[in-house]
């Protein structure tokens, strides 16, 4: 007779909780022997902060999912752990994308627009199981808040043209100005276009893309998914700050979008698997 073991909850253990923070591609967890039931807990990435005159104004912050996932002794479970929106260094013109998903903002001058944050995902071969949605990337201008990442769907971004949330069904619009922003896919955050649009996060689907005519948007957060879990403990966007930061598993940093005339990145994500 096979014996079904639980994860608890509680302090960390000694043994029995894998910890992934971002390394820049796939990592994989492998199910211990008699293990048939995981807690898992996603924190995923925020919005990068560009140069800008308003520190007031921010990258969206990352969404939080956490539940039971049923699993089989052996198996080998893929997992992403979303990389902070990226902004860019040195005033340089180059979009960068970030790992797990985050849309590129861009810079053509002044303030700029940063990129999106990645999601946090658990994956069985090519099938999502349970994600949470990075946050969008912020502009330089007043008022210019990235989107927060999902939850049941992402924030839209703030300013003139911003991008949208991604929802469980669709990616987020991308802003509307006739220019070259992006809407989002699935996985996928949109493009901000090439006169400081902010990228849109990554996310079950993605957030969108935002347009500027010479005052910067920022861009969309992605949406979360629960969909592959047993049961849902939190299913959190990031509007109210990053959730469940009292967690033994947290550290700080985890999951923020970046203050805005900070040139920074966003805080990357992270997973942990309780079994």
């Amino acid at each position: 007779m096979t014996t079904r073991r639980r994860a608890t909850g509680g302090s960390p253990p000694p043994t029995g909780a894998a910890i992934f923070d971002f390394t820049g591609g796939d990592q994989s967890f492998t199910v211990p022997a008699d293990i048939w039931r995981v807690r898992t807990l996603l924190w995923a990435a925020g919005g990068g902060a560009t140069f800008g005159n308003y520190p007031s104004t921010r990258g969206g912050d990352g969404g939080y999912t956490e539940g039971w996932l049923e699993v089989t002794p052996g198996e080998v479970l893929t997992i992403i752990v979303g990389q902070g929106g990226q902004t860019h260094p040195g005033y340089t013109v180059t979009p960068r994308l970030s790992y797990g998903g985050g849309g590129a903002g861009y810079y053509a001058g002044g303030g700029g627009a940063s990129g999106g944050g990645g999601r946090s995902a658990i994956r069985r071969g090519g099938t999502e199981l349970v994600t949470a949605g990075g946050g969008g990337g912020g502009r330089s201008a007043s008022s210019g808040d990235g989107g927060d990442g999902g939850g049941a769907a992402g924030g839209d971004g703030q300013g003139p043209y911003p991008g949208h949330g991604g929802t469980q069904s669709a990616g987020g619009v991308a802003g509307a100005t006739g220019g070259l922003a992006t809407p989002g896919s699935m996985y996928q955050g949109g493009d901000g276009d090439s006169a400081n649009g902010g990228g849109g996060g990554g996310g079950y689907y993605g957030g969108g893309g935002a347009a500027s005519t010479g005052t910067e948007s920022s861009g969309g957060g992605g949406s979360g998914y629960t969909g592959g879990l047993e049961s849902v403990i939190t299913f959190a966007s990031g509007a109210a700050g990053v959730a469940n930061t009292a967690s033994p598993y947290y550290t700080a940093g985890i999951g923020v979008g970046a203050a805005n005339a900070s040139n920074q990145d966003g805080g990357h994500g992270r997973v942990v698997v309780i079994y």
